[in-house]
């Protein structure tokens, strides 16, 4: 069985790099029905978000364990 970190960081991998490798963005928020990246009205939220990257920070630390 894997360990709640293990599986939380798969899935935060899995959600930065849909968004990543389909169109190169980083988004602070992410649309919970298709993982996508999303912003205030209309969806034009910023491409290169600073905090966008956390999600595949926990991916990597998981890894260096």
């Amino acid at each position: 069985m894997r360990r709640g970190g293990e599986n939380f960081a798969e899935k935060s991998r899995a959600l930065f790099e849909k968004e990543w490798k389909k169109h190169r963005h980083i988004h602070k928020n992410y649309n919970y029905r298709t993982g996508m990246g999303f912003g205030a009205p209309k969806n034009n939220s910023e491409k290169f978000y600073n905090r966008g990257g956390l999600p595949a920070l926990v991916a990597i630390e998981e890894n260096l364990e």
